[in-house]
């Protein structure tokens, strides 16, 4: 019965503690956008033009049905100077909207304040 309650206890305390990353916040951000949640989605937008890109990403894609983030790749020190952050990631992912094939797409994650964003200009 211990062991029960121990396994029980470690699974709750395990899957409480998600730990912020690029591949996270992009997970989240897409099912945001893929439940219609745009105020929660806007969250996760980072940029001197984040206010128009939900709109703009909604436009011109439609609605997501299905995504699948795949990898993050740490971008060089000059492009993130650039950037003015401490830390940026390229992340990869698959996503179907309405009406369309699978399409392979990027974004540039930057940490900021603490917190991963999708860098939109």
């Amino acid at each position: 019965m211990k062991k029960i309650i121990l396994v029980l206890l470690s699974v709750i305390l395990f899957s409480a503690c998600t730990v912020a990353s690029p591949l996270t916040t992009t997970k989240n951000w897409l099912e945001a956008m893929k439940n219609d949640n745009y105020e929660e989605a806007a969250n996760f937008v980072e940029g001197e033009n984040s206010d128009g890109f939900l709109n703009e990403y909604k436009e011109t894609n439609g609605k997501i049905v299905e995504y699948e983030v795949q990898n993050a790749i740490p971008l060089g020190s000059e492009e993130i100077e650039k950037l003015g952050v401490t830390e940026a990631n390229t992340v990869y992912f698959k996503v179907r909207f309405e009406n369309s094939e699978v399409e392979n797409k990027k974004e540039i994650l930057v940490k900021k304040d603490g917190e991963w964003k999708v860098w939109w200009e």
